[in-house]
């Protein structure tokens, strides 16, 4: 039941939603369905739709932060993010993690 909570916590979804998931995915063949959950295309567009800075989590733990719309570009299975030093880093959809919102920069 821990491994359910953390999941749900996790993943943004009710602990009801999360055990039915589980139950169901528990009888069928793809039993790692709870952890398929991984970044859209749109859901990448609606941050830098926001304008709201962002932090990108990747599956090997690094994260690359996101100040600007201009440092990022959507393509249709990667998304290319440019650091600091304007260094391109090509990262594919399918190994985001998530994404964490930043505190905008003050107003001077």
């Amino acid at each position: 039941m821990i491994f359910l909570f953390a999941t749900a916590r996790r993943q943004q979804r009710s602990l009801t939603q999360t055990v039915r998931l589980y139950f169901t995915c528990r009888s069928s063949v793809y039993q790692s369905c709870l952890l398929t959950k991984r970044m859209t295309r749109d859901q990448m567009q609606t941050a830098i739709n926001e304008g709201i800075p962002f932090e990108i989590k990747m599956a090997d733990g690094v994260k690359y932060k996101v100040r600007e719309r201009y440092q990022v570009a959507v393509g249709r299975t990667s998304v290319v993010v440019f650091d600091d030093k304007d260094l391109a880093h090509i990262l594919p959809l399918l190994t985001m993690t998530g994404i964490t919102y930043l505190r905008p920069a003050p107003k001077r």
